[in-house]
């Protein structure tokens, strides 16, 4: 019963996808230091993560041409709290999924991202809340690459 279990944990974001699938907060500096972090935990026995990882994985995809100097400046991740409970409760995760952000200016334990609590009902609605919590130098290459202007925005300076 335990492998039948197994397998599709493993399998939450496993294969060709734009989720990077962190292990400790060392990864965080090794993908860039000018990077902000959205990071989902889950639990792949969670309904609701199972729900959302399509969804997250379609982010992490739109997301990824977010760049500067050839470096990403936001980076979709998860962290499977079955497997790194630790690091979960390091950082005060009480439900699945739950979505933070890490990096400079964010507190070290992350800003739980609350208009996504249990997961955002779609995309669109997903890329805005983690645009809107975003440093303000992410949000301005999203509106430059959609040909727009930022102001108005509310963004973590």
């Amino acid at each position: 019963m335990a492998a039948l279990l197994a397998a599709p944990l493993a399998s939450l974001y496993e294969g060709p996808s734009n989720v990077v699938q962190f292990r400790d907060f060392t990864q965080f500096s090794a993908a860039g230091s000018t990077s902000a972090f959205a990071v989902e935990f889950f639990a792949g026995w969670c309904g609701h993560c199972r729900s959302f990882a399509p969804t997250w994985k379609e982010v992490a995809k739109r997301t990824c041409a977010l760049t500067s100097g050839g470096r990403p400046l936001l980076v979709i991740g998860a962290v499977d709290c079955v497997a790194d409970f630790l690091l979960c409760n390091e950082v005060g995760i009480e439900s699945f999924p739950t979505i933070k952000m890490f990096g400079e200016g964010f507190p070290p334990s992350g800003l739980p991202l609350q208009r996504c609590a249990h997961g955002c009902k779609s995309v669109v609605e997903t890329t805005v809340a983690l645009l809107e919590a975003a440093p303000r130098r992410v949000l301005e290459a999203a509106v430059s690459a959609a040909g727009g202007s930022s102001s108005g925005a509310a963004v973590v300076e």
